[in-house]
C-alpha cells in the first residue's frame, strides 16, 4: 500500500559500539553534540510529505487524527546494504562529518535517490543551517515527486495536493510562553507549525513531575482552543 510518510535515518559512526559512553546515562559520546542538532531539528522537520500542502488549520486537523513518526539509526559500514535490500523513496538521510561521506558514497549509484541532509558543510549536500520553510518545501516537493514517479497512486495524491498549491502557515499571532523538555516537544511543534511564536523556558531538573504535567496542560489547552476555533469557523 502507498504512503506518503517520510522515513528518516540519522547515520551514526561505524565504530559506535565501541565508543566512550557518558558516566551517568551510558550513551555513546558521538551524540553530543552533532547528533543532538539533528534530533532537535527533526521535531520540527515535515514526517508526512503532504505535510507541505497543509495551512495551519489543515495541519492542526491532520495532527489530532494521528501521524507517523519513523527515525531509526544506522551505522555507517551498513548504510549500503541497507539501501541495496530496498528501501522507502520518501527517505531523508541524516549526517554529521564522521558519517557525510559514508552517506554520499552509499547514495550516489541509486536509482532514486534520497534526500541527505548533513550538519557538515559540504559542497553539493544541504546542510541543517540552510534550512527554512521555503527550502524545506522544495526538498520535500523533490522528493516527493521522485518517489511519485515510480509510484502511480503515489502520483495520484501528489497531483491532488499540488493543484492544493503550497499553503504557508497562518501567522494567527499567538503568542505563548511554554516550559521546555521533551516531554512538551511535541505540543510545542503543533502549536509553532499552526504559526504561534512561542517563548521557551526549560523545566529545571527535580524529583517532582508537577511542573512537566502543568506545562503539558497548559500547552493542550492551547491546541484544544484552536481545535474549537477551527470548528467554530467551519459551522460558520
Amino acid at each position: 500500500m502507498s504512503t506518503s510518510a517520510i522515513s528518516h535515518l540519522v547515520v551514526v559512526p561505524s565504530n559506535s559500539n565501541d565508543r566512550r559512553t557518558t558516566f551517568f546515562q551510558g550513551y555513546s559520546d558521538f551524540w553530543y553534540p552533532d547528533f543532538i542538532k539533528i534530533l532537535r531539528c527533526l521535531v520540527f522537520f515535515p514526517h508526512d510529505a503532504s505535510d507541505i500542502y497543509f495551512s495551519g488549520e489543515s495541519f492542526v486537523k491532520a495532527r489530532s487524527i494521528g501521524a507517523c513518526l519513523q527515525v531509526d539509526f544506522l551505522r555507517a559500514d551498513l548504510l549500503k546494504k541497507y539501501l541495496n535490500m530496498g528501501y522507502n523513496p520518501l527517505i531523508v538521510l541524516w549526517s554529521t562529518d564522521e558519517t557525510v561521506d559514508y552517506v554520499e558514497d552509499a547514495i550516489s549509484k541509486t536509482l532514486l535517490k534520497p534526500l541527505h541532509i548533513t550538519v557538515s558543510k559540504r559542497k553539493g549536500v544541504t546542510s541543517i543551517t540552510e534550512l527554512d520553510e521555503e527550502v524545506v518545501n522544495k526538498l520535500i516537493d523533490g522528493l516527493f515527486g521522485r518517489a511519485a514517479s515510480a509510484d502511480s497512486e503515489l502520483n495520484k495524491f501528489r497531483v491532488f495536493l499540488e493543484s492544493q498549491g503550497f499553503r504557508k502557515r497562518e501567522n494567527v499571532r499567538l503568542r505563548l510562553n511554554a516550559k521546555g523538555h521533551n516531554c512538551t516537544e511535541a505540543l510545542i511543534e503543533v502549536l509553532v507549525n499552526y504559526g504561534a511564536q512561542i517563548k521557551v523556558k526549560g523545566i529545571k531538573p527535580s524529583g517532582s513531575t508537577t511542573e512537566h504535567i502543568s506545562g503539558m496542560l497548559h500547552l493542550m489547552a492551547e491546541i484544544g482552543r484552536l481545535q474549537e476555533l477551527s470548528a467554530t469557523r467551519l459551522l460558520n
